[in-house]
């Protein structure tokens, strides 16, 4: 078989990974807001699903920032919301890591060497 290694991948968690968020910046100013919580239902090298009973607006063009512990590691995704629907009363949301490319890249490499070590728990 043949792998596209280049490629990326989603990892569905069998157990939600909780967590926060914050909204920094909202129609391009900056913005402090209190942490939100969450629970990442799915994750990628580029960004994740992640459930809240917060509903969030998609036209303000907001920008996040989320973090979570995987394996022991805290993570810190900025980025920004790319869709949104309800399910069973709660709000599921696409999120896509945004940055410089050199962040993007820390990022993906980060993400993906810590689903090795959760993928062989």
């Amino acid at each position: 078989m043949i792998y596209k290694r280049e490629e990326s991948f989603r990892f569905s968690l069998k157990v939600p990974v909780t967590g926060e968020f914050a909204i920094i910046s909202r129609k391009g100013a900056a913005h402090q807001d209190k942490y939100g919580a969450l629970e990442i239902l799915d994750i990628s090298p580029n960004g994740l699903k992640f459930s809240s009973t917060l509903n969030l607006p998609l036209d303000e063009n907001i920008q996040i920032l989320v973090h979570f512990t995987l394996n022991s590691t805290l993570l810190e995704l900025p980025g920004s919301i790319v869709w949104k629907k309800i399910h069973l009363g709660r709000w599921h949301y696409g999120f896509m890591v945004q940055g410089p490319e050199s962040l993007k890249e820390k990022i993906r490499q980060q993400i993906i060497s810590e689903l090795k070590l959760y993928i062989k728990k």
